[in-house]
């Protein structure tokens, strides 16, 4: 990973470190109507529950070492639909 960088002072710019890369990578969400019975469809495959919490008790993550995506409750959503939210998956510092 490289290492923070500073504006170079004779561009008369202030100084300016720059930081690693904060995103680690791009999580997709998917609307459903019960996360929960989702989660256990998705278990049959070999994934394992990620993130749950008690803040947020409409979501659920699952996955793997090679792909983790949320499921998360909306009573009304159509399966057909082809709507995806996308979520930024952010490094812990």
């Amino acid at each position: 990973m490289p290492s923070p960088r500073s504006a170079s002072p004779s561009s008369g710019a202030p100084e300016a470190v720059l930081m690693p890369p904060l995103i680690s990578k791009l999580v997709s969400i998917l609307h459903v109507k019960d996360p929960a019975q989702e989660r256990r469809f998705y278990e049959l495959f070999g994934l394992e529950t990620t993130c749950e919490s008690d803040e947020d008790p409409g979501f659920i993550a699952v996955g793997n070492d090679r792909v983790e995506f949320g499921l998360t409750r909306d009573i009304g959503s159509d399966p057909a639909s082809a709507a995806v939210t996308w979520q930024l998956g952010v490094r812990n510092r």
